[in-house]
């Protein structure tokens, strides 16, 4: 392939295995001395390894580069999801206790933003429902009261209903 590219003139260039198994790159360039039928060619033979050299260190470098980029925002993705889900969990817990009628729980409020808002409402709700319990037990005397006055008067009413269907039949026995 090189004399053939020389004969025309041309320059070439090819990768190949030398004597002692080393890969070379050889590249010929023709120059012409006078009048000549064949030129002449200048050759340079440049190990491949020395060429190759450089480059393989960039790549070297930028899979370290990225690695280390990996590793930076592995450990940024583990922090912020645990920064957002400990609160949310914790959140979830007070739920479960509430659920379970404990209403001295509270949600630790830290932060000032959506989770901070969810602990605050969990708070609020707890409050709301202590209050609407302890007003349910203040009504609840009153009310069985009341019941007991109503199931008195139930008594009474249906003692009298007794009594006038006793002498209504009295009457319509002796008319």
């Amino acid at each position: 392939q090189a004399s053939s590219a020389l004969a025309e003139a041309k320059t070439f260039g090819a990768v190949h295995r030398t004597g002692d198994a080393r890969d070379v790159f050889a590249a010929f360039a023709p120059i012409t001395v006078g009048v000549g039928e064949k030129p002449w060619a200048l050759s340079i033979t440049v190990p491949l390894d020395t060429i190759l050299a450089e480059s393989r260190r960039d790549m070297i470098r930028a899979i370290a580069v990225s690695a280390v980029a990996l590793l930076v925002i592995g450990v940024l993705v583990y922090w912020l999801a645990s920064t957002i889900a400990r609160p949310l969990t914790a959140a979830a817990a007070v739920i479960d206790r509430v659920a379970a009628r404990d209403l001295t729980v509270r949600a630790q409020v830290r932060r000032d933003d959506e989770v901070g808002q969810i602990a605050h409402a969990i708070n609020g709700m707890v409050d709301d429902l202590g209050t609407n319990f302890r007003a349910e037990a203040q009504n609840a005397p009153p009310l069985g009261d009341a019941s007991d006055g109503l199931t008195s008067v139930s008594a009474q009413v249906s003692a009298t209903a007794a009594q006038t269907a006793s002498q209504a039949n009295v009457v319509a026995s002796a008319a």
